[in-house]
Parts: C-alpha cells; structure tokens; sequence
C-alpha cells in the first residue's frame, strides 16, 4: 500500500486551553476522515505539540480517552492511519506547561510516546520536566514507531535543536527514515514598544528560523526528511512557511541556505483547508514513497521557491499578499450557515482551495480567492477570481462573483467556458461591463448542486494545466 503523509497546520485566534479538548478531538476526527476518503492510501497525520491540553493535570492523563475515540475512528477505514500529536499539561501559574509529550495513535492502540528531551531557555526558566535523552522509553513506550515498514522519530518542538545541538546520529541499528517535529506556536512577533518593555515576556514568532534553521538542520544531521506542523496564534500562516524538509545541499550551513533550497512540495490537489470553531485547519499531502525514493521530483520547480513579493518587484508589479482578518473566516461561515448555506460554502472552499493554495483573503463579510494575473490588467500582480460573501440572496444559497474574464485568461479556456460552468441566473452588473476585464465579473446565488459543478469545472481546468 503505497504511504503519505499529512501535516496539520492551525490558525487559531486563542492560545491554548484545557476547555478546547473535545473540539480539537472533534476537529482532528474530521480531518482524519477527509483524508480517509481522498488520499489514495496509508498516512499518517502530523498535528502540533500541545494540540491537546490538560491544564494543571498530567498530560498523560488525556490520553486513555483520546486513543479510544481515534482507535474506534480509525478501525473504520479501509486504508491504515496514524495521528501523530503533542499533549501538554502541569501548567504553572505562569503559563509554563512542565509537562510535555508527543504521541502516535492507529488502530491498534498508542504506538509511540516520547517527553522532551532537549529545552529551550523558556523550558528551563518553567522547569519543564525532560526525558534523560532522544531514546529513552516513556512509560514503557518506545518514541520511534513503524508504519509500513518505516522508521518514524517523534520530536516535541524544541527537540528538534537537540538533534543538531546535541551532534546525534541517526540511530543504529534501525535508523530513523522521518522525523516528525510537533512544534507549538508561532505567534505576532512583539512590537517595538513591547520589545522595550521589561514587563513583556517574549513569545516564539521565528518562522523562518524554525523552518530553516531547525527542521531542514535535523534533515541535514540525520539524512532524512523531516516535517513540522505549528499553530500560529492570532495569525495567519505565512508564505514561506513550508512543513515539510529534506536536506540536499551538502555541506552548506543552514544560514547560507534559503527556505526552498530544502523543502518539499506537497500534493496541492490533496490539501485542503479544515473550519474549526477557533480557527482553520491547513493540512498539506505528501506522497512519502516518493518523497524517499525520489527527492528531488519532490521540490519547487524554478521559480516556484521565489518569493512573490520579490518577483512581483522584479517585474515591476504590483504584490498581492493575503489579507487575513482573525477570526474572520470563521466569522463569514456562521453568517453563511445562519442562512442555511453553510454546506455550499464548504464545498466552494474545499474545491478551491487545493487550486489556489494560500491565495485567498479572509475579510469580515467575504471570502475571496486570488491568482495570477493572465488578463493583462496593468501593474498588478494577482486579481481576484471568486469572491465568496455573506451577504444573504435567497434560502440555502451563496452570494458569489465570478471574474470570468480573468479565470478564463488564467486557464486558457474560452470566457463562454466559465459561463456555462454557474447557474443561469448569474448576471453581469451594468457598473462593471465598460471596465478592464480583469475587473469584470458575474453574479448570483449558487445553491449546492450549482457549487458542486463549478467546483468540477475550476479543478478540470486546473489539472488540464491551464496554470
């Protein structure tokens, strides 16, 4: 059976709480069953550290429960998983969770369980309790399990430095062939003021460094891929956040080397973007045989590991970058299911998103995915392609624009394409017919079955290599 493997990342607008366990449990299940019915084999599923908290108890203490509900998820499906997740518990007064372990859960039961072992200046400031070293069994559970026939290593956030601080070899005999990295948080970096002020305690907010730094540094030291999952706490995930790692560049040190000289590109038509009630759930695919048998077919193409923003400067456009409100995709998704259309709206956002990726703002009444501009609309980088809105039109039905203009120049297709593709009932305002096409758009409502064929429409153009 052939294997992937699927990293969870979380955009949340709170920290963590012991009162978010069962939402999360709730959240995870219904990934798990996303990825059941779409990739086409065994995965398993990376989620963050502390993606389960216990307040002031153990972190152990959550676990008993948790694997039964996910043991009797999993015994469902035909084809194997494992959730992979960090709990986190013993909190101070201050915040400080002593108590941190990872896991890995499949139909069999608990396969693996592992306490950090290496701690930040943080850690050891809250007293955070530590394993005496990378091997050592917790509870009489080996951190390393097998999934078909691989060697898979849980580190828990920081234990990712400890594998290049420490100088550790890939284990013998039984090396290690994926490093599973569940890190925490990543939150807005402080502001100036905050900065300066010796009452604000700092909070994690590197990106770049975790990716660059200590993901693609484990990669490098045990010659295997490694892939990290976070949540990033009042903010939206950046560009250039890339969950999965494979080190290529030899000898180079890590700070020579730029985030896509390193990273893998998952599965884009597999991925998809989970509604969650704190937030959004970003899971990408990666087909881990390939990733193993064949790297380099696994990286961005050239180009591709360009920022936008630098390219677009290049050329002397305009960038679009997203603009994401917290809480605001949320905020549209209530506002739609109070009208009844809450099932369209997920159907639209889960079809367009494998396409689009992380081209999409996340307005307070709208939903608005972005691409290329292929139109010929002067200085600008990206236009606006579908705009999802809140606005109510009629019963169990969604308000949208369609650029058709600009879709159809990004896909190469004929404008009477993308027409036929909407209800008859989608129009284009007068305001908008003497303007450049990049801005012109049709409108309407799009009930269920009218989202399900312009899904189906968007997704063959896509893979007809249109993009």
């Amino acid at each position: 059976m052939a294997t992937y493997l699927a990293t969870v990342t979380l955009e949340s607008h709170s920290d963590k709480s012991p009162d978010k366990n069962e939402e999360r449990l709730d959240c995870a299940l219904a990934i798990a069953d996303r990825v059941a019915s779409t990739v086409p084999g065994d995965c398993v599923l990376l989620f963050p550290g502390g993606w389960f908290h216990t307040g002031g108890s153990r972190a152990d203490s959550i676990i008993p429960s948790v694997t039964a509900r996910v043991m009797e998820q999993l015994a469902t499906y035909p084809n194997d998983l494992v959730l992979a997740f960090g709990v986190d518990g013993l909190m101070t007064p201050k915040g400080f969770d002593r108590d941190q372990l990872g896991l890995a859960v499949g139909r069999q039961g608990l396969l693996a369980l592992g306490r950090k072992f290496y701690l930040s200046k943080e850690d050891k400031k809250g007293d955070v309790l530590k394993t005496e070293d990378h091997l050592a069994r917790e509870q009489g559970y080996d951190r390393v399990f097998i999934f078909n026939g691989r060697r898979f290593f849980i580190a828990v956030c920081y234990d990712a430095r400890g594998i290049i601080a420490l100088r550790l070899e890939n284990p013998e005999p039984g090396k290690i062939d994926v490093v599973l990295n569940m890190v925490h948080f990543f939150y807005q970096p402080l502001t100036r003021e905050e900065r300066e002020d010796p009452n604000v305690e700092g909070r994690p907010s590197g990106v770049i460094y975790n990716v660059r730094n200590l993901v693609a540094g484990a990669s490098k030291q045990w010659e295997c891929p490694a892939f990290a999952t976070a949540t990033f706490v009042n903010r939206g995930i950046t560009e250039k956040y890339r969950t999965g790692m494979y080190w290529r560049m030899g000898g180079e040190s890590v700070t020579r080397c730029g985030i896509d000289d390193n990273s893998l590109r998952p599965l884009d038509m597999l991925g998809f973007r989970q509604p969650c009630p704190e937030g959004t759930a970003e899971v990408r695919v990666y087909d881990l045989d390939r990733v193993l048998a064949e790297p380099e077919a696994c990286r961005y193409g050239p180009g591709e590991s360009v920022p936008r923003a630098a390219c677009a400067r290049r050329a002397g456009m305009k960038p679009v970058l997203p603009v994401r409100y917290p809480g605001a995709f949320n905020k549209v998704r209530d506002k739609v299911e109070e009208n009844g259309a809450g099932e369209v709206f997920d159907t639209l956002v889960d079809g367009l998103a494998p396409i689009f990726g992380d081209d999409r703002h996340e307005q307070d009444t709208q939903v608005t995915f972005f691409g290329p501009n292929r139109v010929g609309y002067d200085n600008v980088e990206k236009l606006d392609l579908v705009m999802l809105l809140s606005h109510r039109s009629f019963p169990e039905t969604l308000k949208v624009k369609v650029y058709h203009y600009a879709i159809a120049a990004l896909f190469g297709i004929d404008v009477a394409e993308v027409r036929a593709s909407l209800p008859p009932s989608f129009e284009e305002p007068a305001s908008t017919t003497d303007k450049h096409p990049g801005k012109r758009y049709l409108a309407g409502a799009m009930d269920l079955e009218g989202a399900a064929r312009f899904v189906a429409a968007m997704r063959g153009w896509a893979l007809a290599g249109g993009t």
